[in-house]
């Protein structure tokens, strides 16, 4: 394991927290596309907890132009259909950002369409999403209250 790697994972183990630190958050931008790469690895761990994951899910975000944007997408749409409540709620309030910001800035080039996301948001609702985001998610779906 490179140096680097230890360095991240020691930042792994503080991000088991109901929020994301914005020191923690800092300290792995600032290690730039490798820290990308492996968190893009790593979040597929059975091993992390659902804090890890759903702030891992938030660094991603953030660091999204770091690798090859489809593959993100990909990522974060996979996490939709998780089995874990926070975790398929961040994925899709994630997901209809991203969607928003598509929409809204056509020149970010970003892969992902509202048609593509409307089936993943339906099927996560049926499965429940936390309060919050399912009022994000029906209002993002046209479907009255």
């Amino acid at each position: 394991m490179t140096e680097e790697n230890k360095i991240l994972e020691k930042l792994i183990i503080r991000l088991h927290s109901r929020s994301l630190s914005e020191d923690i958050s800092n300290q792995i931008i600032k290690l730039g596309k490798p820290a990308y790469n492996y968190l893009l690895q790593r979040i597929d761990d059975p091993t992390l907890t659902e804090y890890q994951v759903e702030n891992i899910l938030h660094v991603l975000y953030i660091m999204r132009y770091h690798g090859d944007m489809k593959v993100f997408v990909k990522k974060l749409l996979s996490f939709i259909q998780d089995e874990r409540v926070l975790v398929r709620s961040v994925a899709s309030h994630l997901s209809i950002c991203l969607v928003l910001m598509a929409e809204a800035f056509k020149e970010l080039n970003i892969p992902l369409q509202r048609e593509m996301l409307k089936p993943l948001l339906q099927n996560a609702l049926a499965r429940e999403l936390s309060p919050g985001v399912a009022e994000f998610a029906k209002h993002f779906l046209g479907i009255s209250p």
